[in-house]
This record gives structure tokens, C-alpha cells and sequence, in this order.
């Protein structure tokens, strides 16, 4: 897992890089590349996304949502 910067930047520079590697894969019309990229992106982000929440938890930072 890459380590986590703080700002958004980085987040949506990964994000563009690889819209840009699976619009590239469509091209060459690999579905299940493009699938198991999508799947390993997602589950990569959503784990960042949860050591960010417990760290602004940790740091006592009030997050709105269902608790």
C-alpha cells in the first residue's frame, strides 16, 4: 500500500493514470484485463481510504455518516 500524502492531488493523479491505462485496454478490447484492474484498483483504494478514516478518527476529528 502506498503511503498516504494528505493531499488530494496525489489521490487524483493515480486516479487519472489509470482511467488512462484502462481506456487504453479498451482500446485493445481486453475485458477481462480491464475488469481485474478495476476490481484490484478499488479494493486497493477503498484500503487507503480506511487507514485515512482511522487516522482523522484517531486524531479525534468528527466524521458526518452513519456511525
Amino acid at each position: 500500500m502506498q503511503k498516504l500524502t494528505g493531499d488530494g492531488w496525489h489521490g487524483a493523479l493515480q486516479v487519472e493514470q489509470v482511467n488512462e491505462q484502462i481506456s487504453a485496454l479498451i482500446a485493445e478490447a481486453d475485458v477481462e484485463e480491464v475488469h481485474q484492474r478495476l476490481v484490484y484498483g478499488s479494493r486497493r483504494h477503498l484500503s487507503e481510504l480506511g487507514v485515512l478514516i482511522r487516522r482523522l478518527q484517531s486524531a479525534g476529528v468528527e466524521l458526518p455518516g452513519p456511525k
